[in-house]
């Protein structure tokens, strides 16, 4: 009997654990800029593949945690590009929350009529460094635009992260 029961529960724990394996990753941290919080401010942790983006937005105090949706918070384990971005606020826009239905449609939008615009280029494109003289949509951002771009970013995160807040220093040169 004792047999049967421990079986019964080494099979419990192994199905248990196996579904762990996709889980999310909680990831918080903080962005500043020379040493000061940074308000306002959308951080894009994109996997190595591009084809996954976990977006956050920052705080008055510049901290932010990561979100794929009201469901899903946070990042599944992997090597993330992360992108710094401060845009005007979009009026409408600043009730949703970053990875709400609401601004889903709404990027996906946005990302068809810039799509659209340019001839066919992907959000993913979108992202890269853009190139001087260059013609197609651009991020324009209140901070540095090494921090904008796939391309340029200094920054590379693995998550689950050695250490929480993750520390996300910009600097203005």
């Amino acid at each position: 009997m004792f047999r049967y029961l421990s079986a019964i529960v080494a099979f419990g724990a192994v199905v248990l654990f196996a579904g762990c394996g996709t889980s999310m990753v909680k990831v918080n941290g903080v962005v500043t800029l020379d040493g000061n919080p940074v308000e306002g401010a959308t951080v894009t942790f994109v996997s190595e593949d591009g084809a996954n983006m976990y977006i956050g937005r920052t705080d008055p105090s510049g901290q932010f945690s990561l979100g794929a949706g009201e469901k899903n918070q946070g990042a599944p384990a992997g090597t993330y590009k992360v992108l710094i971005v401060k845009t005007p606020v979009i009026p409408g826009a600043e009730s949703m929350s970053a990875g709400s239905p609401e601004a889903t449609k709404t990027m996906a939008k946005m990302a068809s009529e810039q799509s659209s615009k340019s001839g066919g280029t992907p959000l993913i494109g979108m992202m890269k460094a853009p190139t001087p003289g260059a013609s197609g949509p651009k991020i324009k951002s209140e901070l540095p635009t090494v921090y904008a771009a796939v391309d340029s970013t200094p920054f590379t995160v693995k998550v689950p992260p050695p250490a929480q807040p993750v520390t996300l220093d910009l600097k203005s040169k």
